[in-house]
């Protein structure tokens, strides 16, 4: 694996694209390497994220052969954010949309075959960013789970940690069970760039896959949590309120 890099450290000069490759059913690909100066050396950009929320806990798309698919999507950061981390790398993954773009469109002969417009292009891109359809909610970023599938099994092709840095088994029969992506955690992740997608000639977008994975379980109470108040400090609310009152009805 590439080494990490965070997003403090990150400089979009150091992107580059590689030539289309084509796959076996007629589409192609793009691969996005990134020059590391710590290491000298180029290859897939690995990034890793703060601290961010999972609202929705993790997501299972099934196909109709029965290939399942898990992705998760994860919170980023919005105006009322006060994580300057969480801006940061926000801001990082909408310079690589834009930045993509950009390339797309300079390299639109390449990638499409012919001459496209910047404005046709802006159609045509399918970011991992999701915008929410409530302005209040922060949009979020789609990370795929990868797994393969071993004659019964499906097999993760991640990591996934608790809170203490242990190991958290997501194997249940065979299948991937990711119930440990409670609603409204928060995670810390490892992810990898899977370069550019393209359906046809009229989608493209940059995609994403988790590495690794931390949890943060959201802190639930258990068990009797309720604190016996005082109760003369009962009483004396009670006397202040009927003091209260009493000088309203004189009013």
């Amino acid at each position: 694996m590439s080494a990490v890099v965070l997003t403090s450290n990150f400089k979009l000069e150091n992107v580059s694209f590689k030539e289309p490759k084509k796959n076996t059913v007629g589409g192609q690909s793009v691969l996005l390497n990134y020059f590391n100066e710590k290491t000298q050396k180029s290859g897939p950009l690995v990034m890793q994220t703060p601290k961010m929320r999972i609202p929705f806990g993790a997501d299972v798309q099934e196909s109709d052969t029965g290939v399942k698919k898990f992705s998760v999507n994860a919170s980023l950061a919005n105006e009322e954010s006060n994580n300057n981390n969480l801006k940061v790398f926000t801001e990082t993954i909408r310079s690589l949309d834009s930045h993509t773009k950009n390339f797309a469109t300079e390299n639109s002969e390449l990638w499409f075959g012919k001459k496209q417009k910047a404005e046709v292009l802006e159609e045509f891109y399918k970011s991992a960013e999701k915008k929410s359809k409530q302005d209040k909610y922060p949009s979020t970023l789609k990370l795929k789970l990868p797994s393969k599938v071993s004659g019964d099994k499906n097999i993760p092709l991640f990591d996934i940690y608790n809170d203490t840095k242990e190991v958290v088994n997501v194997i249940d029969n065979s299948e991937i069970d990711l119930s440990c992506l409670e609603k409204g955690s928060e995670v810390v992740a490892i992810i990898q760039c899977t370069g550019v997608w393209f359906v046809g000639k009229t989608q493209f977008g940059l995609g994403w896959k988790v590495v690794q994975l931390q949890t943060f379980k959201t802190q639930k109470l258990v068990g009797y949590s309720i604190v016996d108040e005082d109760p003369e400090e009962v009483e004396e609310e009670e006397e202040e309120e009927e003091e209260e009152e009493e000088e309203v009805e004189v009013g």
